[in-house]
C-alpha cells in the first residue's frame, strides 16, 4: 500500500507543515511509495484506493473518501460541534480508521475530550499506545524531531554559543477558547520570567514569530544550534494535560540541553534534562547543566534512537497493517 500524507503541503506559519516534511522524508528513508498532497490536488479519486492516509482533522475538505485505505486522523475529534462530524464520513464507507491523539491521558480542548490510563491500552513501543473502540480506534503517540537518525550527529554539542536566546514560536497572552480559560493559553507571562532571568546575565532574548517571518526547517536548526539556551515553555493547560512538544525532541537532537517547565516533559525524558516549574529559576538550572557534554550526548542519543518520525512511522505501521 502507498502512503499518501494529506495536508499543510505549502510553506507557512503552521507546524504541521514542519511535521509532514518530516513524515515524508522519514517515510522515504523506509522505503514506502510515499506522496505529499493537499487540498490543491487534482487527483482522481481512485488514486486514494488502496492506501494508508495520514493526515490532520481539520485538513480533510477535499480529501475524497477512499475504498480499502486505512486513514490515520489527526485532531479527529469526537465532539459534537468539532471535526467529528465532518470525519466520520471516512468511517462510515467501511474504511479503516484511526484517530491519532497527543500521548496525554487526559485532554480536552473544544474538539475533543478523553480520559484513559495508559497502563490499561496496549503498548506498541516505549510511547505509543493503542485502544480499542467500535468503529474506530485511538492511537496515542507524541511528536518528534525533524531529522533523520543518520543526520542526528554527536559533534553538533560542540557547536559554539552565541550570548542570545533564540526563541523561534508563537508568544501570546491567550485567546478565546469554549473550554479553556483564556489565562491558561497565556504562555507570555512565563517567558517574561525566562527574558528577566536572561536580562540579569545580559544575555540577548531574540524572537522569531512565524505568523510574521517563516522560517524553513534549516534555519530553524541552525538557529536553535547557536542559542546561548534552548528553553520550551509551556502555558498552564500543557502542563495540566501533560502535553509533550516537538521542540524538546528537535532542540535536543541539535545538540542542544533540552529544557521545560513541565514535569511530565521533565519525566518523560527520564529527569536528564533541565527543569523547573519557574521559567526564571529553570534558566539557572540550565546554566549549570549546558556544558555537560557526556549528558547532551546521552540524551542526543535517546532521540536518535526512540524519537525521530522513523521511529514513529514504524509504531503507525505496526498498528495498522
Amino acid at each position: 500500500m502507498k502512503l499518501i500524507i494529506y495536508g499543510f503541503k505549502r510553506p507557512n506559519r503552521n507546524t504541521y507543515y514542519f511535521i509532514n516534511q518530516a513524515l515524508e522524508r522519514s517515510a522515504k528513508q523506509l522505503g514506502y511509495e510515499t506522496y505529499w498532497l493537499d487540498n490543491d490536488h487534482q487527483l482522481d479519486d481512485v488514486f486514494f484506493n488502496n492506501s494508508i492516509i495520514l493526515t490532520e482533522g481539520w485538513e480533510t475538505d477535499k480529501l475524497p473518501i477512499a475504498k480499502n485505505s486505512i486513514y490515520i486522523i489527526h485532531h479527529f475529534g469526537n465532539k459534537i460541534h468539532g471535526r467529528y462530524q465532518h470525519n466520520q464520513k471516512y468511517i462510515d464507507n467501511n474504511n479503516k480508521v484511526f484517530d491519532l491523539r497527543f500521548l496525554c491521558e487526559s485532554f480536552e480542548d473544544h474538539n475533543q475530550v478523553w480520559d484513559v490510563k495508559f497502563k490499561d491500552l496496549e503498548k506498541i513501543d516505549n510511547c505509543t499506545y493503542l485502544q480499542f473502540n467500535s468503529g474506530y480506534n485511538f492511537i496515542y503517540q507524541p511528536w518528534a524531531t525533524d531529522l533523520l537518525p543518520h543526520e542526528i550527529d554527536e559533534n553538533s554539542v560542540y557547536i559554539p554559543k552565541q550570548n542570545d536566546v533564540y526563541y523561534l514560536g508563537t508568544i501570546t497572552e491567550g485567546w478565546h477558547n469554549d473550554n479553556i480559560p483564556s489565562w491558561k493559553l497565556d504562555n507570555k507571562t512565563r517567558i517574561d520570567r525566562f527574558i528577566k532571568a536572561c536580562n540579569e546575565n545580559k544575555i540577548g532574548f531574540t524572537v522569531n514569530n512565524p505568523i510574521e517571518n517563516s522560517l524553513t526547517a534549516d534555519q530553524y536548526k541552525e538557529l536553535y544550534q547557536k542559542s546561548y539556551l534552548s528553553p520550551d515553555i509551556r502555558h498552564q493547560h500543557h502542563i495540566d494535560v501533560g502535553y509533550i512538544p516537538c521542540r524538546v525532541f528537535k532542540n535536543i537532537s541539535y545538540g542542544n540541553l533540552g529544557m521545560t517547565n513541565s514535569k511530565v516533559v521533565f519525566d518523560f525524558f527520564e529527569q536528564e534534562i533541565a527543569y523547573h516549574e519557574d521559567p526564571y529559576e529553570l534558566f539557572y538550572v540550565a546554566n549549570k547543566m549546558k556544558n555537560d557534554f557526556d549528558q547532551l550526548k546521552r540524551m542526543l542519543n535517546f532521540v536518535k534512537s526512540n524519537h525521530t518520525y522513523v521511529s514513529r512511522i514504524k509504531a503507525l505501521m505496526k498498528v495498522v497493517l
